[in-house]
C-alpha cells in the first residue's frame, strides 16, 4: 500500500483522558500527524466538528484531551481566522 504524502496515521493514544489537565511528557505521534496535515493544508477540523465538543474530537482524532484543546483547536482557529480574513 502506497503511503499518502503525509504518511500513515499512527496508532491512537490508549486513553484520551490520560492527559486532560496537563500536557503529556512528549507529544503523541498522532498529534504530530494532525499538525503536519494542518501545516500542509490537507486537513482542518470544521466548525461543526469542533462544536461537537472536545471529548468527541479528541476521541475522533485519537489524541489526548489536552492536545486537542491546547494545541490542535487553537491551530484550527488560526486557520479559520485566516480563511475568514480572505
Amino acid at each position: 500500500m502506497t503511503a499518502p504524502p503525509w504518511g500513515h496515521k499512527p496508532p491512537r493514544v490508549a486513553d484520551i483522558y490520560d492527559y486532560w489537565l496537563s500536557p503529556p511528557p512528549e507529544p503523541s505521534p498522532r498529534l504530530t500527524y494532525w499538525l503536519r496535515r494542518l501545516d500542509e493544508g490537507s486537513w482542518c477540523a470544521t466548525h461543526r466538528q469542533a462544536a461537537e465538543g472536545m471529548e468527541l474530537m479528541a476521541d475522533w482524532l485519537g489524541v489526548y484531551l489536552w492536545e486537542w484543546s491546547n494545541v490542535i483547536y487553537p491551530r484550527c482557529c488560526e486557520v479559520w481566522n485566516r480563511r475568514a480574513a480572505g
